[in-house]
């Protein structure tokens, strides 16, 4: 027995209705369960009136009803607002206060103090039941809107960014006739569904009829134990930030031989170093190593390129983040006009998000029309050669010391040449909006091996003007994370202003 099951309108593949899906912390589902379970949602979506463009909330980690719940709400032309367990209370409060939001999914009976007036459980029976107000919806029926991923704004104000139908099958069209996926493939998840990086393993998973594994995670990760699970479910798509797999780069087990099913690293959300991309070629001889780029405005990623050792001999300092996707448009904003030339990257395409919820300050200063399409203004930097993007980092990550115009990022590029060096996090130190400091944290490839400041000074100040010298570098034997991993630059700032 066969399913015929669309996601959207670009493909319809056969799907065995025994082959697995998904494959939960806590359970695992074929694609016949899979099925049912969007069914019984899209059941209880009529059953309470919800109507279109309405947003739902689906709270939990990485049990496996989660992604079953997104698909059943997509179907049913409902946004869903992913909210993972590890967002504190006031944010989560703070979120259905923006967005309206009377539904709420609690993917594991979690204990939850919130003002939603609809609660349903994991056994899809509604636990609370309040009148709604199902006033408020979203988009418009001829492009509904497919989820909201609130992100952090500069002010604390978390941002509720809405990518509809058109922009989602933007970037699946692109991921089918670019990455190289196939329908066997089996996707690593590590990611929170709250962080937009997600995106790509569930739509990829829906959309070639693969395998998702959900991989609980913790800062202090067993990676003995993520090495094996991989193992164990033959894992071929790794989806993550640098960051995170720079954890296992020593790991004895992480490895070709012992990871033979991997055949793609897929990167976005940082930087690559690339010192990360020599050492998996290394690892991984066999598997291709993909550097994208894209913020959660423009549906994941616009960009990608292929990192080879070609491409890392002919750019040993800094890789591209790659090519734009074929159905969208980057330009570089500057002074000259000059894509070549650093300036702001502008992304334009049915892939941008039609805006912010309920921040029209906001989406006027950031979302606009360019050749009568949709435009973005990301607030990064970046440049063109070779038809490829260079990302330069955040505006933010340029700062102003003295009267001098310094890129954070540039100095932790010239740390990680010298040879004892492993990682580095370049931070700026402020007194209200002035930035007064400039440290570095190091972290050394062998712990065992001394070094000293002045050394590391010396060795900057023949690659750096002496403006751009930090004014501390510090040596730390591990970096600290977010819940996203990346690397938590707040937190090396409270570390050295502490002085821990």
């Amino acid at each position: 027995m066969k399913y015929s099951y669309p996601l959207n309108k670009i493909i319809e593949k056969e799907i065995a209705c025994d082959k697995i899906a998904i494959i939960g912390s806590d359970r695992q589902f074929t694609w016949e369960e899979l099925v049912n379970v969007a069914e019984c949602v899209g059941e209880l979506v009529t059953q309470l009136n919800i109507p279109q463009g309405h947003p739902v909330l689906v709270y939990g980690h990485k049990e496996a009803l989660f992604p079953a719940i997104l698909l059943g709400l997509m179907l049913k032309n409902i946004p869903y607002i992913p909210i993972d367990k590890i967002y504190p209370v006031d944010r989560i409060k703070r979120i259905i206060e923006i967005a309206e939001a009377q539904v709420l999914f609690n993917c594991g009976n979690y204990q939850l103090d919130l003002s939603t007036p609809i609660i349903i459980n994991k056994d899809l029976k509604i636990h609370k039941r309040v009148n709604p107000d199902f006033s408020i919806t979203y988009g418009s029926k001829e492009d509904p809107v497919r989820y909201i991923i609130f992100t952090s704004g500069s002010t604390g104000e978390p941002k509720g960014v809405q990518i509809t139908h058109q922009a989602l099958c933007s970037f699946m069209e692109w991921v089918n006739n670019d990455f190289g996926i196939t329908t066997n493939d089996v996707y690593m998840n590590q990611a929170p569904f709250s962080f937009d990086l997600s995106v790509y393993e569930l739509s990829m998973y829906l959309h070639f009829g693969g395998t998702l594994v959900l991989n609980e995670i913790t800062l202090n990760i067993d990676r003995a134990a993520f090495i094996a699970r991989l193992k164990e479910y033959n894992q071929s798509v790794w989806v993550s930030t640098p960051s995170f797999a720079y954890l296992f780069l020593r790991e004895d087990l992480f490895n070709t031989h012992n990871l033979p099913a991997i055949k793609i690293f897929l990167f976005c959300g940082e930087t690559l170093p690339v010192q990360t991309a020599q050492r998996l070629l290394i690892l991984f001889p066999n598997a291709r190593v993909l550097n994208t780029y894209g913020p959660t405005e423009a549906t994941v990623a616009t960009t990608i390129v292929n990192i080879t050792p070609d491409v890392i001999k002919k750019y040993p300092s800094f890789l591209p983040v790659g090519y734009c996707k074929k159905a969208s448009q980057l330009v570089i904003k500057n002074e000259s006009d000059n894509p070549g030339e650093a300036g702001d990257i502008v992304i334009v395409g049915d892939n941008v998000s039609i805006g912010y919820l309920k921040r029209p300050e906001l989406n006027e200063k950031s979302f606009f029309t360019y050749n009568k399409r949709r435009a973005y203004n990301t607030g990064d930097q970046g440049y063109i050669k070779d038809d490829m993007l260079f990302f330069l980092g955040r505006n933010d990550d340029q700062v102003k010391l003295h009267g001098y115009r310094i890129e954070l990022d540039e100095i932790s590029t010239q740390l990680k040449y010298h040879p004892l060096i492993d990682e580095v996090a370049t931070i700026p130190l402020k007194k209200g909006t002035e930035v007064v400091r400039i440290i570095s944290y190091v972290l050394l490839k062998d712990k065992t091996t001394k070094s000293t400041k002045e050394e590391l000074i010396e060795f900057l100040s023949h690659k750096l003007p002496i403006y751009m010298l930090p004014s501390d570098i510090r040596f730390i034997n591990e970096l600290p994370y977010n819940n996203n991993f990346k690397i938590d630059r707040k937190k090396l700032a409270e570390m050295y202003i502490t002085g821990k």
